[in-house]
């Protein structure tokens, strides 16, 4: 990268820091863990100023900070980055869609068969099989939890590849339209929220908490998540995009 490109990823990711330090007082508790807050704007900003392997590099560079300054550490800092993988993956998907549908088709069969491997070698296999094979494997309820977070990981590995390979000449501009923004927000949620009650019911519950999956599952519905975290979403989404396009800085600043 240029220098200036890492002189914005720094930037955005020390603005993501100040999110994180201050969510104390900006931002809102929802009961379970989570807080409603900022740390992922900067990152959705990046996205729509400069692409994806920006974003991405401002959401390491983040959730680096998380694990530092933050009192879930590590834990908080996995969860967010999960979390936020949908919203910065699914638009670059879709970019990528517009300028070669047989690449997009490549990458959506090699999603599709490490999403059946991470169910197949996590406990989701034993828990859909419960009813025949009462006995899960041990550790099984954990690995079920990290399963989606290993799984955007590895997504996001492979769309990087790609978007370096074959991102050149992509633009912005589709991301403007507010109908495609919003069919886009809508997928990106709809990944996130399925992704996010799965890894808080049997990973960051469990690990913050001290209970059985059990046990949160009863005490914290799955809608009280999910909402939550489209709640999040949206908030995220909209913040940056109105920065991006109706504040201008998209023209003034941005470099695809």
């Amino acid at each position: 990268m240029k220098t200036y490109d890492l002189v914005i990823i720094g930037l955005l990711a020390a603005l993501a820091g100040v999110f994180q330090v201050t969510h104390g007082v900006l931002g809102i508790p929802t009961g379970f863990g989570m807080t409603v807050d900022l740390v992922a704007v900067p990152a959705l900003l990046a996205l729509y100023l400069f692409g994806f392997e920006h974003a991405l590099w401002v959401l390491v560079i983040a959730s680096l900070i998380i694990t530092v300054v933050a009192p879930d550490s590590w834990l908080g800092a996995s969860m967010k980055f999960a979390a936020t993988l949908p919203m910065i993956a699914v638009p670059a998907l879709y970019l990528l869609s517009t300028k070669s549908r047989v690449h997009f088709a490549v990458f959506l069969g090699a999603f599709f068969v490490l999403s059946l491997a991470a169910f197949a070698l996590s406990g989701g296999a034993n828990l859909a099989l419960s009813p025949v094979i009462p006995k899960s494997l041990p550790g099984g309820s954990l690995i079920l939890g990290l399963a989606p977070v290993a799984l955007f990981c590895l997504m996001a590995l492979a769309l990087l590849y790609v978007w370096r390979a074959w991102g050149a000449g992509l633009r912005s501009k589709p991301l403007r339209n507010e109908a495609i923004a919003v069919t886009l927000l809508v997928a990106a949620l709809a990944l996130r929220g399925l992704a996010m009650v799965i890894s808080n019911y049997y990973y960051a519950g469990p690990l913050f908490w001290g209970m059985s999956p059990d046990k949160l599952i009863a005490m914290v519905p799955w809608y009280a998540i999910a909402g939550w975290n489209a709640f999040q979403g949206i908030l995220e989404v909209g913040v940056a995009w109105v920065v991006a396009y109706r504040f201008g800085f998209a023209e003034r600043y941005g470099r695809w």
